[in-house]
């Protein structure tokens, strides 16, 4: 990566912020094998609690605080379930998030974890090779190939769930969520005539904030109410109001309103067959070190799916985005 950068003639500093991949550590000195063992022996003991809680004797992990892996984990399992003649589960997830997604599903066992507690679960799982637990993620912890098959062929996400993860037929269609709520705040927004915008993600590049400008303009010349999707210490876009609707919610929400505008996260995984207009807004670049375009790999179906190269796009006064 660096070496990329330099050669792009990026001249500055290049640090190491965070090791994103806690099971890496080429070592094999006697601290690390001490540490790896004493880390296996804490994962097996998580293993142990959790096996006596909840004596299902099926253990669903979704190793990562992602909701669009989530939703397709939870989306998907009940067919994997079927093919495999599997009564109960528990959905083991990192974060409250996460949970809320498997409670959509109605799974009525969830396991809450911290990342620490998760990556020495899985460690645990992984060193035993557990036959009562499956890792539902399609390249984390990094312990199967099937990322590699996006360096030969482009497969896009949901799919590669589908087919990759839970090993289903292609033509095998995905749950709907059952347990989902109606939005609380129906009495303050416009019915068909609001808009919610969703600028934050956790793990996708940021877009600029005149691309949210434009848009913002765009609605409020059309009548729009505008909002903007927040959580915790988030702030509104300027000149939008803040919404702050649970994931149980959030669907209804965006129904009432009529309109969602947000840049492609896992947030638009979970509303991805919300009946109202939906624009999933994709930062011009590459998912992970494959050869594939994010706009995609991640393209939703029924969606308008917009790359935005900064400084080359306008939104339009009939609504969606051109170059200029």
């Amino acid at each position: 990566m660096v070496r990329q950068l330099r050669q792009m003639g990026y001249p500055g500093r290049v640090e190491k912020l965070v090791d994103y991949n806690t099971f890496a550590e080429y070592s094999l000195t006697e601290e690390t094998i001490r540490r790896k063992t004493q880390r296996l022996a804490r994962g097996l003991k998580i293993l142990e609690r959790i096996r006596k809680q909840y004596k299902h004797g099926f253990y669903l992990i979704c190793p990562f605080s992602a909701l669009g892996d989530v939703y397709y984990a939870m989306a998907y399992l009940p067919a994997y379930l079927e093919k495999n003649h599997i009564q109960d589960y528990v959905a083991v997830t990192v974060g409250g998030a996460c949970s809320d997604i498997a409670h959509m599903f109605a799974c009525t066992s969830r396991e809450t974890l911290d990342q620490k507690d998760m990556d020495e679960l899985v460690q645990a799982v992984l060193f035993t090779r557990a036959r009562d637990a499956f890792i539902a993620h399609h390249d984390r912890p990094y312990g199967n190939l099937l990322i590699n098959a996006l360096h030969k062929k482009l497969v896009p996400f949901e799919l590669l769930y589908r087919c990759g993860v839970f090993g289903l037929e292609k033509s095998c269609a995905s749950s709907q969520p059952t347990c989902l709520q109606a939005f609380a705040g129906r009495g303050s927004m416009g019915k068909g005539t609001s808009v919610i915008f969703a600028p934050y993600a956790k793990s996708v590049a940021g877009i600029g904030r005149h691309v949210w400008q434009q848009a913002i303009s765009h609605y409020r010349k059309k009548g729009f109410q505008v909002y903007t999707n927040v959580s915790g210490e988030e702030e509104p876009l300027p000149g939008t109001s803040p919404l702050r609707a649970s994931l149980m919610q959030f669907r209804s929400a965006v129904e009432w309103a009529g309109a969602f505008v947000g840049i492609r996260s896992g947030l638009c995984d979970v509303i991805k067959d919300a009946h109202c207009h939906k624009v999933a807004l994709f930062p011009d670049c590459y998912y992970s070190n494959t050869g594939w375009k994010v706009a995609d790999f991640f393209h939703l179906d029924g969606w308008e799916n917009i790359v935005v190269r900064e400084n080359q796009f306008r939104y339009q006064d009939g609504g969606g985005y051109a170059q200029k």
